[in-house]
C-alpha cells in the first residue's frame, strides 16, 4: 500500500470517528478507507499480471478483516445507541460548574461511565438549593436514575439524590 493512500484513508476515518465520538472506530474507518484508496490505484495494476493480484488477495485481506473488527463489537453491544437506567446511581451535578458541559446557566447533569449528559425530565432546582454548600453547583452527589441516553441527553422518569448514608 503506498504511504497516500493509506495517510487519506486514516485521515478521513479519524475525523469521521471524532464526529461519531468514537476515535478507535475512526482509526479502523481509516484502514478501511485507505484500503478503497489503494483498490482504486490498483485497478490499473491488476491488468499487469501478478502484482496486481497480489495487491487484490491483500485487498480482500483488509476488507474481511475491518468487516470483521466493525461487525464484532457490535454483536456484543458495544456500539449502543440509546442506552437505558433503571435505578442505577451515577454522579449528578451542575453540568457547567462540576462537568464543564456548554450550556445556558446552571443546568442538572449525570456522569455515566466517565461521559457527561444533561438531564431531561426534572430540573437542578427541583433538588434544593444549587448554589448551597451540599448544592449541584458546588458539590457532585449520588443520585439513582431511571432514563434512556438519547443522544447527548438523558431523559429521566425518576431521579433520586441520594444522602451520604445511600450513596
Amino acid at each position: 500500500m503506498q504511504g497516500w493512500e493509506l495517510s487519506i484513508g486514516v485521515v478521513v476515518g479519524v475525523v469521521l470517528g471524532i464526529v461519531m465520538d468514537n476515535v478507535g472506530l475512526g482509526i479502523v474507518m481509516g484502514i478501511f478507507g485507505g484500503g478503497i484508496f489503494w483498490a482504486l490505484s490498483s485497478k490499473q495494476d491488476a491488468k499487469k499480471g501478478e502484482e496486481g493480484e497480489e495487491r487484490m488477495k491483500h485487498l480482500a485481506i483488509v476488507i474481511s478483516m475491518t468487516a470483521l473488527l466493525l461487525v464484532l463489537p457490535a454483536c456484543v453491544g458495544r456500539f449502543q445507541v440509546d442506552q437505558a437506567f433503571e435505578g442505577t446511581v451515577v454522579e449528578a451535578a451542575c453540568g457547567e460548574c462540576q462537568f464543564g458541559l456548554t450550556g445556558q446557566s446552571c443546568d442538572l447533569a449525570v456522569r455515566i461511565d466517565g461521559k457527561a449528559y444533561f438531564v431531561d425530565g426534572t430540573s437542578i432546582d427541583e433538588h434544593g438549593d444549587a448554589h448551597g454548600d451540599d448544592g449541584l453547583c458546588n458539590a457532585i452527589r449520588s443520585a439513582k436514575v431511571t432514563g434512556q441516553v438519547k443522544g447527548d441527553r438523558i431523559a429521566v422518569s425518576a431521579f433520586e439524590l441520594l444522602t451520604s448514608e445511600d450513596g
